[in-house]
């Protein structure tokens, strides 16, 4: 395993990293807060362009201090996704689309307790987790949603699979495996909470199709998946005791086709506040936010 540490440029005095993504050359998009200082604005850093960021953006504890939870996507190279986590009623704007010079390009709505947002030049797709699920936001009720760039909804999860191929409550971990399909982890209608109960679902955003494997127990519930150019499916994050929900710093690598797996290399960090630590990047890499840049982790195909 390889890591890679870089810094961002711009990073006003006193803030840190609190997400972060590439853009397809590899140029990064952050959201930076100040971890302390309530007074202060949050940013989404985009090169030279800095984007303000709502002033509820972080919310401050005496004993985490600042948490910033908006999510950051790279939609291509020109445009960059925002998107808060939570809303309290149905049609609530909670995402926001910027252009190259920080303009802002599109507002909408985007569901309630989102757990992972990928976007692309083509989509937005945000994933929701139990309480969105379950929740009265309609839009989280999909448990997938694939929205265009202006926030209209294109498909959901739930309303196009029929029962018992539809996501189930408790959403895991998704990456983007090429421009067309995505790879997941989430439970579904034929599994439960059980430990190897999950699923891992190829999913092609644009014709609208899923293949659903069980994986081997062991590596079904991660905080994070990525998938090499090969097929090799990578995860991070793995429950090491169901019981405690005590989580596993190894990263393991899984053949599909040849139903084999290998422990690849570890990464416990306790430099972000960030959970899950680790998200998959196309390629079969990972990437880790750090106070001042970011961390790529890489493998050897």
């Amino acid at each position: 395993m390889k890591v890679e540490e870089f810094e961002i440029e711009g990073i006003p005095p006193g803030y840190q990293v609190f997400d972060v993504d590439l853009t397809p050359s590899g140029r990064p998009v952050a959201t930076v807060g100040h971890p302390i200082d309530a007074s202060t604005a949050a940013y989404a850093l985009s090169g030279d362009v800095r984007i303000e960021l709502p002033t509820e953006s972080i919310c401050y504890t005496k004993e985490r201090n600042g948490e910033l939870y908006a999510h950051v996507r790279c939609a291509g190279e020109e445009h960059v996704v925002v998107a808060f986590p939570r809303v309290d009623e149905d049609g609530e704007i909670n995402a926001w689309t910027f252009g190259p010079a920080g303009q802002l390009v599109g507002e909408f709505h985007a569901g309630d307790d989102i757990q992972e947002l990928l976007a692309s030049e083509r989509w937005v797709v945000a994933f929701y987790s139990d309480e969105g699920q379950l929740g009265d936001i309609r839009l989280s009720n999909q448990a997938m949603s694939v929205l265009g760039l202006d926030g209209s909804l294109l498909w959901g999860h739930r309303s196009h699979f029929p029962q018992g191929q539809r996501l189930e409550t408790w959403f895991h971990a998704a990456c983007w495996m090429n421009e067309d399909d995505i790879g997941v982890f989430a439970d579904v209608e034929t599994g439960g909470v059980l430990p190897g109960q999950c699923s891992f679902l190829e999913i092609n955003v644009r014709n609208r199709t899923q293949t659903i494997r069980r994986p081997p127990g062991h590596i079904a519930r991660p905080d994070a998946v990525t998938a090499s150019p090969g097929g090799l499916i990578r995860v991070h994050g793995l429950i090491a005791d169901f019981m405690t929900n005590r989580r596993a710093p190894e990263i393991v690598e899984w053949d599909p086709s040849r139903g084999s797996n290998r422990v690849v290399g570890e990464y416990e960090d306790d430099s972000s506040r960030k959970h899950p630590v680790l998200r998959g990047l196309p390629g079969g890499r990972f990437i880790a936010p750090t106070p001042d840049g970011y961390r790529i982790l890489s493998f050897d195909d």
